[in-house]
C-alpha cells in the first residue's frame, strides 16, 4: 500500500490529481514481464524483493495517468505511455541525487557514481540497435523496444528536465494533463502543450523522433587561472532550441565540485572552483553521443584537450569516459592440440561498448613449440550523420595459432532501417583473408597464393528481428584470384508458432568454380576455411571431442565425418524444440550434390542447443540417424554418446581473445 500512495502523491503533484477513490495492486502470475496496467488496480508476479516489488508497483500505478487518464495511443506512440512513465518511475524512485542531479544537489558525489554510462543504453548502442525512441511499435525490434522506448525515452525527458529547470517542466506538463485528460492526444498535441509553457517542444519531439546522435562540442578560452569562457555548440541541431547541457566540475581525486548548466549556441564566463581538475560537459551521456573527445577540458594541462591514458588490470570501471582512454591489461591462458598450452599478456582498448577506434594486442608463448604466438588487430568506425549509412567500420585482424597465420582486412557498411519494407538491418561487406601454413619443424611459414589474398568477397547480411518472427540472409561472391569464383547464399527463419515453441529453419545453396583450391570447396557439414567458425583448433585434431566441432555453416549437417566435399551443395535444415523443453531439439539435416548426384539426410537429437532471436549461441548433437555415418550407422547408445558434435558461436568483436 505505501507503494501505491507513494506513486499517486508523487504524480498527483508533478502531473495532475488521480480522480478516482480507490488504487489496488493484485499478485497473480503473468507472461508479460513483472506487471501489468488497467484503470485503478495492478497486476503484479509474485515477488519477495522489495525494491523490485516497489519499482513494479510504482511503474504500473503510473500508467493511471498516461495510458488511461490521458488515453495515448501505445500501439502507434508507446513513447507516450512506456517512456513518459518510466521518466516518472525513475524519478519517484531516485532517492538519492543521481538520477535527477540538479545543481548543488550532487557536489561532493563520488564522479565515478556519477558519470557511469548506463549499461542498458551501451548495449543498446554497442548493438547499432538504434531506432528512434517515438517510433510506432510495429518500427521497433524487441530489443529496441525494451531499451529505446522505455530507457532512452525516459533519460531523455530526464534531460529535458533538468534543461527547462523541474518546475518548469512540471508546469509544462501539468498543462498538458490538465488540457488532454480524456482526450487521447498525439504527440504532436503533447509537444504544443509544452510549447505553450515555454518549452521547445516540437524541438523535443523532433529529437524523440531521429536515431541520429548528438555531436555536443565545448569550446573554451582560458581568461584567468580558474576563469574561462565558454562555449557549446551542437552543429547537428537535432537537440531543440533553446536548451541547457548539464555540466559537471571535478577535482583531482574524483569529487565532484559543482554542477552547471550551459545554454547552447551562447558564450558564458564561469569561475571554476579552486579545486577544479576536470571540466565535463554531458557527464551521464543522457543526451547519448559517440564523439565525446571533445566535451571536457583539463585546467592543469599542458594539452587541456587531450584525452589522458590509464592503464587498467582487467576490464576498467566504469568502462566509458569522455576524457579518458583506457588500456586494459589481462592475462591470458590457451591450449590447442598443435601448441598445447599457451600463456600471454593481452592489451585492449575499446570492445565495449563501441569506440571510434579500437586495437588489441594478445603474444601468447606456447611451451610445446617453444615459439611465439598471438594475435592482433584494429578497428576504426566512423558514423555518418544525415546518410543511408548509420556506420562505416574497418576491421583488420591477425592470428597466428596451431601453425596457422591469418590475417582478415573489412570494410563494412551497415544501412538504417528501411520501415517502408521488412524493417530489417541490412550490412554490405567487402572482406580479405591472407592464409599461410607453418612448417612446424622448420617454423617457416608458407602463403597461400604467394602473399597475395588468398580469398576477395563482397557480402550482403539482412537480418529482422522481433520477438514472433526473425529473418536471414545472406549473399556473398567472392575469387581467390587464381581464376575460381565462389558464390554462396543463405536464408534463416524463427518463427514462433505456438507460445514457447518457435522451430528455427534454414537453406543453403553454395557453387564453386571446378578446379578451385581445397580450402574453398564446400562441406555438407560446415567447414572452417578462413579460421573464424571453429573455437578451440581449427584443424579439429586431437582428442575425438576436439575433432567433432562442426561449425554452422554451409550445409550445416550434424555429422562427425566432414569427408564430403563439392563445388555445388544445396542443404537444408530444420529444428523442432520438444514442448516446455525449448533447449532440447530434433534436427533434420538433408541436401543434394548435384555433380555427385548425390543426396544426404541426418536426424540428430540438439541437447543443449541455445539461440537467441534465432542466432546460434551453442548446442551439441547426437547422432541418430543418417546416410553417412564413420562404420555405418550407430547401432548402441555408447556409439551415439561418441558420435557428439558440437559448436560455439562466439560474437567476432570478442573472438581475437580465443587462442584457437
Amino acid at each position: 500500500p505505501q507503494y501505491i500512495a507513494e506513486a499517486i502523491e508523487k504524480l498527483s503533484q508533478w502531473v495532475g490529481p488521480y480522480p478516482y477513490d480507490h488504487a489496488t495492486a493484485v499478485e497473480s502470475s503473468l507472461e508479460a514481464g513483472g506487471g501489468m496496467e488497467y484503470p485503478m488496480i495492478t497486476v503484479i508476479i509474485p515477488t519477495r524483493d522489495t525494491s523490485t516489488l516497489r519499482q513494479i508497483v510504482v511503474h504500473e500505478v503510473g500508467h493511471n495517468w498516461f495510458q488511461g487518464l490521458l488515453g495515448s495511443n501505445e500501439r502507434l506512440h508507446p513513447w507516450q505511455d512506456e517512456g513518459i512513465n518510466s521518466y516518472y518511475e525513475k524519478r519517484i524512485l531516485s532517492d538519492d541525487p543521481l538520477f535527477q542531479s540538479y545543481g548543488s544537489a550532487v557536489r561532493g558525489v563520488g564522479y565515478e557514481t556519477l558519470i557511469s554510462v548506463p549499461l542498458e543504453s551501451a548495449f543498446y548502442h554497442h548493438l547499432n540497435a538504434d531506432v528512434a525512441p517515438g517510433a510506432s511499435s510495429y518500427r521497433h525490434s524487441i530489443l529496441s523496444y525494451a531499451l529505446g522506448v522505455y530507457q532512452q525515452t525516459s533519460v531523455i525527458l530526464r534531460s529535458a528536465a533538468a534543461a527547462y529547470t523541474p518546475q518548469h517542466w512540471d508546469t509544462a506538463m501539468q498543462h498538458y494533463f490538465r488540457k488532454w485528460a480524456f482526450r487521447h492526444p498525439y504527440p504532436e498535441d503533447w509537444a504544443t502543450s509544452l510549447s505553450e509553457k515555454g518549452l521547445s517542444g516540437e524541438g523535443l519531439l523532433r529529437y524523440l523522433e531521429t536515431d541520429r546522435e548528438v555531436d555536443i562540442r565545448l569550446h573554451s578560452q582560458r581568461m584567468s587561472d580558474k576563469t574561462y569562457r565558454l562555449q557549446l555548440e551542437e552543429p547537428t541541431r537535432r537537440l531543440p532550441r533553446p536548451f541547457w547541457v548539464e555540466a559537471v566540475a571535478i577535482s583531482r581525486d574524483g569529487q565532484i565540485q559543482e554542477s552547471y548548466r550551459l545554454p547552447l549556441d551562447s558564450v558564458v564566463q564561469l569561475s571554476l572552483p579552486g579545486e577544479t581538475y576536470t571540466f565535463l560537459v554531458n557527464p551521464q551521456l543522457y543526451l547519448y553521443e559517440r564523439r565525446t573527445g571533445n566535451n571536457f577540458l583539463y585546467t592543469r594541462s599542458l594539452f587541456p584537450t587531450w584525452r589522458k591514458v590509464r592503464i587498467a588490470f582487467g576490464y576498467p570501471k566504469p568502462f566509458y569516459r569522455a576524457h579518458v582512454t583506457h588500456v586494459g591489461l589481462f592475462p591470458a591462458f590457451g591450449y590447442n592440440y598443435r601448441d598445447g598450452l599457451l600463456l600471454g599478456l593481452g592489451a585492449y582498448h575499446g570492445l565495449f561498448p563501441k569506440h571510434t577506434g579500437e586495437f588489441h594486442l594478445l603474444p601468447m608463448y606456447s611451451f610445446l613449440r617453444q615459439d611465439l604466438r598471438g594475435s592482433a588487430g584494429f578497428t576504426l568506425r566512423a558514423f555518418p550523420g544525415d546518410s543511408r549509412i548509420q556506420l562505416v567500420e574497418l576491421h583488420l585482424r591477425s592470428a597466428s595459432f596451431a601453425g596457422f597465420w591469418r590475417t582478415k582486412a573489412s570494410l563494412e557498411a551497415t544501412l538504417r532501417r528501411r520501415y517502408d519494407r521488412l524493417g530489417g538491418r541490412q550490412i554490405l561487406r567487402l572482406r580479405s583473408h591472407h592464409l599461410a601454413f607453418q612448417n612446424l619443424e622448420s617454423r617457416a611459414y608458407t602463403w597461400i597464393n604467394s602473399g597475395r589474398p588468398a580469398y576477395l568477397a563482397v557480402d550482403w547480411e539482412g537480418r529482422r528481428e522481433d520477438p514472433i518472427l526473425n529473418l536471414y540472409g545472406m549473399v556473398s561472391i567472392g575469387h581467390d584470384l587464381q581464376g575460381h569464383t565462389r558464390a554462396e547464399a543463405e536464408g534463416q527463419l524463427s518463427w514462433q508458432l505456438l507460445r514457447k515453441w518457435t522451430p528455427w529453419m534454414r537453406g543453403y545453396v553454395g557453387w564453386v568454380q571446378k578446379g578451385a583450391p581445397d580450402y574453398l570447396l564446400l562441406r555438407p557439414s560446415g567447414y572452417d576455411a578462413f579460421g573464424e567458425a571453429v573455437l578451440l583448433d581449427r584443424f579439429r585434431e586431437g582428442p575425438r571431442l576436439l575433432r567433432q566441432q562442426i561449425p554452422e555453416n554451409q550445409g550445416g549437417w550434424r555429422t562427425p565425418t566432414d569427408t564430403l566435399r563439392s563445388s555445388i551443395l544445396i542443404g537444408g535444415n530444420a529444428e523442432l524444440p520438444l514442448p516446455k523443453l525449448s533447449f532440447v531439439r530434433l534436427r533434420l539435416d538433408g541436401g543434394y550434390l548435384p555433380e555427385e548426384k548425390r543426396s544426404y539426410w541426418g536426424l540428430s537429437l540438439g541437447l543443449p542447443v541455445v539461440r537467441i532471436r534465432g542466432r546460434f549461441l551453442t548446442g551439441g548433437y547426437f547422432p541418430l540417424l543418417g546416410s553417412s555415418f564413420p562404420g555405418g550407422k550407430p547401432s548402441s547408445t555408447k556409439e551415439i554418446i561418441q558420435s557428439l558434435t558440437w559448436s560455439v558461436q562466439i560474437p567476432l568483436d570478442s573472438r581475437w581473445l580465443v587462442p584457437w
